[in-house]
């Protein structure tokens, strides 16, 4: 808590940003879980390792903490070998985040100081964890740099999320997470235009049905309501709650046309207001919480973070109402009127189109295969740097009859093909852009 929290006149704590915690067992221990969360609401990031069975190599998705405690406030990491599989002695699942380098018995790949008496090499989920942590202080640091003053703890974790190699199926899976930690991506998506747009809703929200009556435990929050204030301190309240929903229409909230775009990440987070609803867990921190319901990627109790042709975003939160041992309800927390969705949005340039080009240019490499062509072409071309194309099919009079989705792709051979079986016999245009070039080339089609 020390290391998080720092008093304004700054006479104690440290107020870090980033804390890493290459440690853990199967214990589950309040105090340590009680110090994540404080570090969480001071913004921090926290990266914790999943854990590991290096004398068995059994490697079990059992309870590991604090990577286990609260998946929504960490990161969790796993470990992988050289080739970016996970290390045969890795924990895995229970919402663990990214793969990271921690070598295997066969290959190490971290060496530092061993013993605090001599350097040396060593395997394991504690190598892994700094990785990403070291990865989220360049982005805090690049986020300075841009002048982005509001990013949450939640805007780095989903960042790398997004950028993640993935090595399994798509999206989350169990063994791996979202896939492995790529810093060169994320940084390639951010020097391309990917930004993130906080986006926070108070309208159109809808009440579930109130659950069975139960006790809960609470913790470590003052919570002021409209109706009485109540100390919620490592206390047990007889409570009920309800799930809060609702959909947020992003080219509304903030002017961009994401269904044209060929990857949105959305993500929700905490907010830095004290408005929003909460989590569901038994042992309820309070955390603020909004989860997005209709992205893709995800499992069962992992949400997805891809949204993908839609401009509508599905959101889910919690409230509670609290009684006292007499029955008598001491309020709802939050208040109605406190109900807020809290959601960022991680997607590129809005403009694919010609007027967003700058300049014609001879150097991209474009090819049509054949030409002329009946039923198909294959559009073969050559990426010399990561960025996002497109290929565009234009009759003589300019109309868009063919246009492939915006992919960000990074530098390598591509070779897409195109069905042509609807198309009359014509001269037409194909058209290859990146996001500062464009090269036209003549297509015939014969029928």
């Amino acid at each position: 808590m020390n290391a998080s929290s720092q008093s304004p006149s700054g006479k104690y704590g440290y107020g870090a940003h980033i804390i890493n915690m290459s440690f853990g067992n199967d214990i589950y221990d309040e105090a340590v879980r009680a110090a994540t969360y404080e570090a969480y609401i001071n913004g921090v990031s926290l990266v914790a390792s999943r854990g590991e069975d290096k004398i068995t190599n059994i490697p079990t998705d059992e309870d590991s903490y604090p990577a286990c405690y609260d998946n929504t406030i960490l990161t969790s990491v796993g470990a992988s070998n050289v080739y970016k599989e996970k290390s045969s002695y890795s924990f895995y699942g229970k919402k663990m985040d990214l793969l990271a380098p921690g070598g295997d018995f066969d290959s190490s790949i971290v060496y530092s100081p061993y013993g605090r008496t001599s350097w040396g090499n060593f395997i394991g989920t504690s190598a892994s964890a700094p990785f990403v942590a070291g990865v989220i202080g360049l982005l805090r640091s690049e986020a300075l740099n841009r002048n982005w003053n509001n990013l949450e703890p939640e805007d780095y974790d989903g960042m790398l999320k997004a950028s993640a190699f993935n090595i399994g199926p798509d999206g989350y899976d169990e063994l791996t997470g979202w896939g492995h930690l790529q810093a060169d991506t994320i940084f390639n998506m951010l020097n391309n235009g990917y930004r993130i747009f906080h986006i926070s809703d108070t309208s159109g929200f809808q009440k579930g049905n109130w659950s069975d009556t139960v006790y809960i435990k609470f913790f470590n929050l003052f919570y002021d309501n409209s109706i009485d204030s109540i100390r919620l301190d490592s206390s047990v309240f007889k409570s009920r709650k309800r799930e809060i929903t609702g959909l947020i229409t992003l080219s509304d909230s903030v002017g961009l046309d994401v269904a044209s775009q060929s990857m949105v990440y959305v993500w929700g987070r905490r907010g830095n207001k004290n408005l929003g609803g909460f989590n569901a867990s038994n042992r309820n921190y309070l955390a603020r919480y909004t989860v997005i319901t209709n992205a893709r990627g995800g499992i069962v109790d992992v949400p997805g973070i891809i949204l993908k042709d839609s401009s509508r975003v599905a959101v889910k939160t919690y409230q509670y109402e609290l009684f006292n041992s007499n029955g008598d309800s001491l309020g709802l927390i939050p208040p109605n009127d406190s109900i807020w969705f809290n959601i960022s949005v991680f997607q590129p340039p809005l403009t694919m189109g010609v007027e967003y080009f700058t300049r014609i240019s001879d150097n991209i490499e474009f090819e049509i295969h054949p030409n002329p062509a009946c039923k198909f072409i294959n559009v073969k071309f050559s990426a010399s740097v990561p960025s996002y194309y497109q290929i565009q099919i234009f009759d003589v009079f300019g109309n868009v009859l063919n246009k492939s989705e915006k992919e960000f792709l990074l530098s390598g051979n591509y070779k897409k093909e195109i069905q042509l079986e609807n198309y009359q016999q014509e001269i037409y245009y194909c058209r290859f852009s990146s996001e500062k070039e464009i090269r036209t080339k003549i297509l015939s089609i014969i029928k």
